[in-house]
């Protein structure tokens, strides 16, 4: 599902909760809900990745504030694990009246997409020389078998904790099943309010976005879950089919004024070794031809940051900011540095990285992977470290990493609590 930046971080955040209400179904009719559906929701990622040809997978959101309408979405994206292909298609319409459609098209050999933001028809490709397009994988991977998925399963079910209490499960005459449940604002756990604030701000807040479009409210005090309703629907082999939910989330914003986030969302697996995917006809469209790589340019240089964030006395406090900043761009290379500042009395959660780089952006890079390159760490030793471009002008940052091949790396990173999501600083 490829969206535009905003609606992806704001359907990231719902779904997180979904997932959380989802997860939580209990023990109610079947012994043990929880596991029950924890290992409907892993056959169903791997049969529809592993074990069908093709499939076709729905989502939408609406979002509203008091009552009142933000902004709502569509996506619809179509995979077919035989032939490698992918399309996506995602439209979403904002309280301003704005709407904006984002397509997609990969298969081995090229991506065809068009940019939302384009007013005209026009159509952007990256062709891969020898059918070598290795993103198309991320399309296809099962996110419980990613590194550190274990460690994240076990952290989530003991933040469930005694949630697994206030969900029915209905075995259903056609051998499938029902999961529904609803959980008030006084039965959602401190920790779970605490977790909940965080990744809000993290992934809608703090993050540069059009949100404008939709006069986004900036939530900043007494951020918590005041309700979560979800209802999902297992069949007989096994296979969750949809997910409906409703997550409503309160706060207050600069001015101490209450608001009410209402989010819906629904999910559904569809057309299961039925979907077809259509490459996109282009001719005598107008066309853009781009690197398949990326290229950093001038317009990167400047300077990034992102919070550093801890846990103290029960709450999250910002302890600094890691900053990034790109110097210098020209054809070949990127230099820059890394290096962090911590507010009065925090000087002791600082991971005392400070550095400065230089990698290639050609496929000669002499660290082995293009955007690589070196580093010495506190301690004096060597690492590697990679840089890359997101979107709207955001860098991602990896440090501490092992370059396996030209294409593929393995990440250690320099502790659980680094971000290496880099925003841009804009001068007012």
């Amino acid at each position: 599902m490829k969206m535009s930046k905003t609606a992806a971080t704001i359907l990231a955040f719902t779904l997180g909760a979904v997932i959380f209400v989802t997860t939580a179904f209990a023990d109610v009719a079947l012994g043990s809900g929880y596991d029950t559906l924890k290992a409907s929701m892993k056959h169903t990622i791997s049969q529809v990745l592993k074990n069908q040809k093709n499939f076709t997978f729905e989502s939408s959101f609406e979002i509203k504030d008091n009552g009142t309408f933000l902004v709502q979405g569509s996506g619809f994206s179509k995979v077919d694990n035989e032939k490698n292909e992918f399309e996506s298609t995602t439209v979403n319409k904002y309280s301003s009246g704005k709407t904006t459609t984002h397509y997609s098209y990969s298969d081995s050999s090229v991506r065809i997409w068009r940019n939302e933001m384009d007013t005209e028809e026009k159509y952007y490709i990256s062709e891969y020389p020898n059918n070598n397009n290795k993103a198309i994988k991320d399309n296809f991977r099962n996110p419980f078998e990613q590194k550190g998925a274990d460690e994240a399963e076990k952290l989530f079910d003991a933040v469930v904790g005694n949630l697994k209490n206030y969900i029915q499960v209905e075995n259903k005459k056609d051998g499938g099943k029902e999961y529904t449940g609803s959980i008030a604002e006084a039965q959602v756990p401190a920790l779970v309010n605490a977790v909940s604030s965080y990744f809000f701000k993290r992934s809608v807040m703090d993050r540069p976005s059009d949100r404008d479009e939709f006069k986004f409210p900036q939530l900043e005090k007494d951020i918590h879950i005041s309700k979560v309703s979800a209802k999902a629907l297992e069949n007989s082999s096994g296979m969750l089919e949809n997910v409906l939910a409703e997550v409503t989330l309160a706060g207050k914003d600069n001015n101490g004024v209450n608001h009410e986030l209402s989010m819906n969302v629904a999910i559904k697996f569809t057309d299961i070794d039925k979907t077809v995917i259509s490459k996109p006809n282009i001719e005598g469209k107008k066309i853009e031809k781009v690197s398949p790589y990326g290229v950093f340019d001038s317009r990167y240089i400047g300077v990034y940051k992102n919070n550093i964030v801890i846990l103290k006395d029960g709450k999250f406090v910002k302890a600094g900011e890691r900053v990034l900043e790109i110097i210098k761009v020209d054809s070949k290379n990127i230099s820059g540095r890394y290096h962090e500042v911590m507010k009065p009395g925090f000087e002791e959660y600082s991971s005392k990285y400070d550095f400065s780089f230089e990698c290639s952006q050609e496929d000669n890079n002499p660290n082995g992977h293009r955007y690589a390159f070196s580093y010495i760490n506190p301690t004096g030793k060597k690492e590697m470290g990679m840089i890359n471009m997101s979107m709207n002008g955001t860098l991602y940052l990896n440090l501490n990493i092992e370059i396996i091949d030209e294409h593929s790396t393995r990440g250690y990173g320099i502790g659980k609590e680094f971000d290496g999501d880099f925003h841009r600083v804009f001068e007012d």
